[in-house]
């Protein structure tokens, strides 16, 4: 037994995934991955307020420290993509080092920019690796996946591309205790915030892991549905969230 956890459950009626209670079925079609991401992090759904200074609190984040660009310029081409945001972790850590008391919303704000910067990392190694170029990382796209789009083919996506990453990325936010997710925790208790996502991405490498796919995979022949218009909801309209029971109790977690 790894320990409880309110973040996430896996399988506990079947086939299903919970994010703190919300079934990922009616968050998938309902929501944006800066709300899951919000509500994972922060506890909660946000408002629309919330979700308003949320993104634009992420949009400030997606800058990268020059030595971190000049680490992400000396990793080879032919690295793995996982292996390059480990590294870029690693760095930024270090430029930009947490305050000691190691407070739980200092905690937050290093896990907000983590998702705002990854994709800049990811994406200007990319660029750099292949061609030399050393991209500007910041945008003014609403969205981390539009974000990630953006900076990869050099222009605004549709918003069908934009929905499709939207979406995977709210799949694959949380699938509760996988191997990176408990090699993260074993040693999130001991060290600063930015060293947990440094060894956990090479957990679920290698051909027996059970994780989110980390090999480049291979172009679908099917086609993706367009996105279907947002309906204006309420606060109160979000999905039912499941009624708690001694398992969901959080731990460290």
């Amino acid at each position: 037994m790894a320990g409880n956890t309110a973040v996430c459950t896996v399988g506990r009626t079947g086939n299903d995934l919970h994010y703190r209670g919300y079934d990922i079925v009616e968050l998938a079609r309902q929501s944006t991955f800066e709300e899951v991401a919000f509500l994972l992090i922060h506890g909660d759904l946000p408002s629309e307020s919330d979700l308003k200074d949320y993104r634009k609190k992420l949009k400030s984040l997606r800058g990268l420290p020059v030595q971190v660009k000049t680490v992400l310029e000396h990793i080879p081409a032919a690295a793995h993509p996982m292996d390059v945001l480990r590294t870029g972790c690693s760095i930024l850590g270090t430029v930009l080092p947490e305050k000691e008391d190691r407070n739980i919303q200092g905690t937050r704000d290093v896990i907000d920019r983590l998702v705002a910067s990854f994709g800049s990392m990811l994406i200007y190694w990319w660029h750099y690796s292949q061609s030399g170029n050393r991209i500007d990382v910041e945008t003014d796209d609403e969205t981390v996946a539009g974000h990630f789009l953006h900076l990869l083919h050099g222009k605004k996506p549709s918003s069908l591309h934009e929905k499709a990453l939207d979406q995977s990325l709210i799949l694959y936010a949380e699938h509760e205790f996988t191997a990176s997710t408990f090699a993260a925790r074993v040693i999130t208790g001991r060290f600063p915030m930015f060293t947990p996502p440094s060894p956990a991405p090479s957990a679920p490498s290698g051909d027996r892991s059970t994780a989110a796919p980390t090999k480049r995979p291979t172009r679908s022949r099917g086609a993706i549905a367009p996105p279907t218009k947002r309906k204006q909801i309420s606060r109160t309209a979000w999905p039912t969230k499941r009624s708690s029971s001694a398992s969901d109790t959080p731990s460290t977690r």
